[in-house]
């Protein structure tokens, strides 16, 4: 691969979807977990030779984590910046873990933007 781009139009053509492989119990749907969400990309953009990864966070006075993320091309030495900004849900009595699950579906989301996967 030469560039950034032509690497990420790679790992988009090496993952067509991701089978749902949980199931919300309480509210009785199925659906993707983080866990499958993250293996499956990171597994597409090893293959096309890009690193992803969080390069910060903070959380901001509105109960959002605003995420800030690197692909990295090492061939060509070419970055993306990709950003990502989710709700935490408010009034939650573990804060902490209500701001990690927030990141943790930030990145979620953000990878299948950014490979463009079809929900399945």
């Amino acid at each position: 691969m030469k560039s950034i781009g032509s690497a990420l139009l790679l790992a988009q053509s090496n993952i067509a979807g991701v089978g749902k492989d949980a199931k919300n119990s309480f509210q009785n749907y199925d659906y993707v977990s983080a866990e499958t969400m993250i293996t499956e990309c990171r597994r597409a953009l090893h293959k096309a030779g890009l690193l992803f990864c969080r390069k910060s966070w903070i959380m901001t006075e509105g109960n959002t984590v605003m995420s800030e993320y690197i692909l990295t091309h090492p061939e060509s030495g070419e970055e993306m910046q990709v950003k990502n900004e989710m709700v935490v849900p408010p009034n939650q009595k573990q804060l902490d873990k209500a701001v990690l699950a927030a990141l943790t579906t930030g990145m979620n989301y953000t990878l299948r933007d950014l490979l463009l996967i079809p929900r399945c």
